[in-house]
């Protein structure tokens, strides 16, 4: 019997070791297989990675619309093509498009919009050139800056989006206008090869005054009626005197009044017709009036005696012939000399 219990311990502890063995090796096959698998898997990543690296750049990437999502998968870039070429819009975190980039039927243009959605600049290219306008943030046009064909234009504009100052180039110059009522200019200020020029405007646009230079390089005013005739002049003459011009309603000079240098002054009255009826001027030697007919001939002459310090009067007839004559002679005495129509047989009356 003890034999037999000997043995068969014996037999037991050998099948224990036999499966305690069996355990330990599908332990080791398990551990195996996993390393096994990752390096399976590591070495897939390896010839990926490989293959990739040996992939050329594409240097062209095509697509319909290309969009850019910020990290909360908002929209915040997007490209694609408009109705006239290329278009790129850009949106702040909060969803709202504020600057768009384009292309119009002359060239480019470009839109900004403030955060309450108002486009308050834009710049864009026009039949004539480029163009830049910007508004406030109700939507009110503020000002324009814009090149045409005879140079740049800079205006500003009031909230009826009317162009109320306006500084631009000309032929001749720069241009300054400022609107009066009803779009009508009501200041203008303009420059030439021969000098400025300021001329105010009436509610018809007319011309009702104008600050500037004559054709002789100096300073000229004038004003004109409701019909834009020129009623009142004033300018420096050629010989460097003041000058002053009065008009009737049709614009016709009936009163001058100017300085004659060396000499003194003129001063001139017109018929309707233009013609001279009277002139009055004075010299060193003493003033002079002269009246003269319908025709323009001088009739009557009065002033200082050539020959004495007193006065003179002559009157001529309707041929110009002198036919009477009064003054003083170098004796302070009177002197009275009459003349036939034809300006002989002359009667004397003076002082024995």
């Amino acid at each position: 019997m003890t034999d037999a219990k000997t043995a068969l311990e014996q037999l037991t502890h050998r099948v224990e070791l036999m499966e305690r063995e069996r355990q330990r090796d599908r332990v080791n096959v398990r551990r195996h297989r996993r390393l096994s698998a990752g390096l399976a898997a590591l070495m897939v990543g390896m010839v990926g990675m490989a293959a990739a690296n040996m992939q050329p750049i594409r240097d062209v990437i095509q697509t319909r619309r290309l969009e850019v999502l910020d990290a909360n998968g908002a929209l915040v870039f997007a490209a694609h093509a408009g109705a006239n070429g290329g278009m790129m819009d850009l949106w702040n975190s909060a969803g709202k498009n504020l600057i768009r980039a384009s292309c119009n039927d002359h060239g480019g243009d470009l839109a900004i919009w403030s955060d309450g959605g108002v486009n308050v600049l834009g710049a864009f290219t026009t039949a004539d050139g480029g163009e830049v306008s910007v508004w406030s943030g109700t939507g009110q046009r503020g000002a324009r800056v814009l090149a045409n064909e005879t140079g740049g234009v800079l205006a500003a504009h009031d909230p009826m989006d009317r162009a109320v100052a306006v500084v631009q180039a000309s032929a001749s110059g720069g241009v300054v206008e400022v609107a009066g009522a009803e779009d009508h200019a009501g200041a203008r200020i303009s420059g030439s090869t021969t000098g400025g020029l300021v001329e105010v405007l009436n509610g018809t646009g007319a011309v009702a005054a104008s600050c500037g230079t004559n054709e002789g390089g100096s300073g000229r005013l004038a004003i004109m009626n409701f019909e834009g005739k020129v009623t009142v002049e004033a300018q420096a003459n050629a010989s460097g005197c003041g000058s002053i011009n009065v008009g009737n309603e049709a614009g016709t000079l009936v009163w001058s009044a100017e300085g004659v240098r060396n000499a003194g002054s003129v001063m001139t009255l017109f018929t309707p017709s233009g013609r001279r009826s009277l002139m009055m001027g004075t010299r060193s030697e003493g003033g002079v009036i002269n009246i003269m007919n319908g025709a323009g001939n001088p009739v009557v002459i009065a002033g200082y005696a050539d020959e004495g310090r007193g006065g003179a009067v002559s009157v001529k007839n309707g041929r110009g012939v002198q036919v009477f004559a009064a003054g003083s002679d170098a004796e302070d005495r009177g002197k009275i000399s009459v003349w036939n129509e034809d300006g002989r047989k002359p009667r004397v009356i003076e002082p024995n």
